[in-house]
């Protein structure tokens, strides 16, 4: 075997495992956009219940860890954002966020950094993603 061929052959197992990389990144971020918008959903009908049984939203997201009038949590534990959960640190400091006065859920996105252009909101009464404000 020459010294060219040995050098084609690296560089073809180069080229497929860049591939290979790059196939794997966009099934994770799939997985992880797929996730977000489950648990979007999950914590919006909590907050739902929540304001049905209260009157009023949830000022924060701890408060659906609460008993609701059926005798259990509308939450049984704070919903973390899947794009923050491989990050150390603390339940709370990877929850989703609450903004009770605009209806906004917000993932801190793909780059994993809160209040970024990239984060990723919903409306709790829409049921939909929308532009972060």
């Amino acid at each position: 075997m020459t010294l060219i061929e040995m050098m084609g052959v690296s560089v073809l197992i180069a080229v497929l495992a860049g591939m290979a990389t790059i196939g794997y990144r966009m099934v994770i971020n799939r997985t992880k956009d797929q996730t977000l918008d489950d648990r979007f959903r999950a914590v919006a009908t909590a907050i739902q219940f929540y304001e049905i049984d209260n009157g009023v939203y949830p000022s924060n997201l701890n408060d659906l860890l609460k008993v609701s009038i059926s005798g259990s949590p509308y939450l049984p534990e704070l919903p973390r954002d899947p794009y923050l959960e491989t990050g150390g640190g603390t339940a709370q400091s990877q929850s989703l966020d609450w903004n009770a006065s605009k209806r906004l859920l917000r993932s801190a996105g793909p780059d994993a950094r809160r209040f970024t252009s990239d984060d990723i909101c919903f409306h709790v009464q829409q049921l939909t993603r929308v532009t972060c404000q």
